[in-house]
């Protein structure tokens, strides 16, 4: 068994599975599109499976593109769908603003959200932006497209990201300088988007956060009080948080030998023995 760090952007993982000296006979996560679209052609080409632990892009959910592929979290349709229940419940059925990155992966969001909003015969308008590092045409920018939507009158704004940890602080910093985040402004989010940005201690990222909405799918163990093993709002301990706090110190010491970061490098963790009693489990772990 291998484990590889895939990166928030670029072809690492990729990269790293085609220097091993013979292909895998399955592989599963990642948990992103980026990384997901690359492993599953490999997956195709290689005849292995490749089960993902969230992805959206077509290129990956469809057998057609990727029979060799699979994955465990809602899809792009169904995130939708809840998404605009959300709208409907908050009354936001008109001048709805879908802002996007113009990737493909946010191309296709906007695409399938555009029809379910039509179902609902909610108006919108899409407004995209290039990502960041490519906003080399300037009314692509963050800035230039919110004022876009500023003044064409929007107060519902609908934000797909391709990831959230590159594309948020362009958004957060064009809204704060256009008076975006004062309570005026309906944020909803979408796809992509890491909730651990919830809780971020920029005051910038905070301010526009601040009163949005984020939809995705949660494991059960978020609902699992993690100081008790009885109930906790209705549900009993998740199996999989049981298991997680039973890892033994054995199984520590296999992990931290078979992290891919090094030390020294960002995002390395050289996990206690009690690592799995004392730490709960984070966003995507199950």
């Amino acid at each position: 068994t291998k484990v590889f760090d895939t990166g928030t952007v670029g072809h690492r993982a990729s990269r790293q599975l085609l220097a091993q000296e013979r292909m895998p006979c399955a592989i599963a996560g990642p948990f992103s599109d980026l990384p997901a679209q690359e492993l599953s052609t490999i997956a195709q080409a290689a005849e292995f499976p490749l089960v993902a632990h969230r992805a959206f892009n077509q290129r990956v959910v469809w057998d057609d593109f990727s029979p060799y592929s699979s994955f465990v979290s809602p899809d792009s349709i169904s995130s939708s769908r809840a998404l605009v229940a959300v709208l409907l419940h908050k009354n936001r059925t008109d001048y709805v603003s879908l802002l996007y990155s113009l990737t493909d992966t946010n191309i296709q969001q906007r695409e399938v959200l555009s029809v379910v909003l039509d179902e609902q015969g909610i108006t919108w308008e899409a407004h995209g932006m290039l990502p960041p590092g490519k906003a080399d045409i300037p009314i692509r920018t963050a800035q230039a497209t919110l004022q876009s939507i500023k003044d064409r009158g929007f107060r519902t704004i609908v934000v797909s990201l391709e990831n959230s940890l590159i594309e948020l602080p362009p958004i957060a910093e064009a809204a704060d300088a256009l008076g975006m985040n004062n309570g005026d402004y309906f944020w909803l989010w979408n796809g992509n988007f890491d909730p651990s940005l919830l809780s971020t201690d920029v005051p910038v990222y905070r301010k526009l956060l601040h009163g949005s909405a984020l939809v995705l799918s949660l494991e059960r163990y978020w609902f699992a009080d993690p100081n008790n093993t009885d109930l906790f709002w209705g549900y009993k301990t998740d199996p999989f948080l049981e298991a997680w706090r039973t890892a033994s110190p054995e199984l520590v010491e296999l992990v931290n030998d078979a992290n891919p970061i090094a030390d020294g490098d960002d995002g390395f963790v050289s996990a206690g023995d009690d690592y799995f009693q004392v730490k709960n489990p984070g966003w995507g772990a199950g």
